[in-house]
């Protein structure tokens, strides 16, 4: 009888620190559940450390990018590029903060971008008030029926809206778009709403017989607030499709970590709806007094 030596050195005894003791199955099917539930708590969890949206060049960018897409659109009066060029700008860098676990971070880029775009928006508007209202959707009139508030307190119906309830379901509707496009759609509207607004500021500041006072009264503290509110409960909302990820254990792990930022940006937008009952009165008063209508 014949032994083949290879079959036989290969079929050895393994010595005794070479000994494995296999895990049962269950432990196994354990482990990855526990495995499973750690990369869903790694994706929700603030991210620790730097990144590069943490870099000073990032808000200059913007600023560039914000003047690029506001003027080019304003001087060839085109409606629906003026809002969508301007999100994109801020879209990217929103869901890269996004998919790094930081919703404060997209807060934080999101009232960098209002706040430089509102700036462009009301120079435009200045520079050419006839090139600008060919330019934003909805801007002539919704500025008509913002006179018409000042004038004789008539309810504001267009985005953004100051009746209570059309004010309620923009913001549904605003939400659902957040959630189910992963903010895309969301921001879209949301610049469309505030290039309307700051241009109806603009106008009202060119048109002031007291431009100081008017410079007080054009932005409500509401409004101001209010955008805070769609910022914070919008970056919350998009987490998940920006993850892509509706699993139930996604969607409750982003729950647990999340519920409380989500209650801050709810919170917020009670107070500007608060804010809006109580001080309607004295905005009417002082925006009269900058137009001229009271002596």
């Amino acid at each position: 009888m014949t032994v083949d030596l290879n079959k036989a050195s290969d079929s050895r005894l393994p010595l005794p620190g070479e000994l494995a003791i296999a895990p049962p199955d269950d432990a196994i099917a354990i482990e990855s559940i526990e495995s499973a539930e750690a990369e869903v708590e790694v994706e929700i969890a603030e991210t620790p450390g730097p990144s590069v949206l943490d870099d000073w060049i990032v808000y200059p960018s913007m600023a560039f990018g914000i003047l690029v897409t506001t003027a080019l659109p304003v001087f060839l009066g085109q409606r629906i590029c003026l809002p969508v060029l301007s999100a994109l700008v801020l879209i990217p860098m929103f869901i890269w903060a996004l998919r790094e676990g930081r919703p404060r971070k997209a807060i934080q880029l999101g009232l960098f971008w209002a706040v430089i775009q509102s700036a462009m928006i009301v120079i435009a508007t200045v520079l050419s008030s006839e090139s600008a209202s060919r330019a934003v959707l909805g801007g002539v009139e919704f500025r008509t029926e913002w006179l018409s508030w000042i004038a004789n307190g008539s309810p504001v119906l267009r985005t953004p809206a100051l009746a209570l309830d059309r004010t309620v379901l923009e913001l549904i509707v605003y939400s659902a778009a957040m959630f189910l496009t992963g903010s895309v759609a969301g921001l879209i509207g949301l610049a469309a709403a505030m290039d309307t607004f700051n241009f109806t500021a603009a106008t009202l500041l060119t048109q002031a017989a007291r431009p100081l006072l008017m410079l007080l009264g054009a932005w409500p503290v509401w409004i101001i607030v209010r955008l805070v509110s769609f910022l914070t409960v919008g970056a919350v909302l998009a987490e998940p499709m920006v993850h892509l990820n509706l699993r139930i254990g996604f969607l409750l792990d982003w729950w647990r970590h999340r519920k409380r930022l989500l209650a801050i940006g709810l919170g917020l937008f009670a107070l500007s709806l608060l804010l809006q009952i109580l001080l309607s009165p004295i905005y009417r008063w002082l925006l009269q007094a900058a137009l001229g209508l009271k002596s």
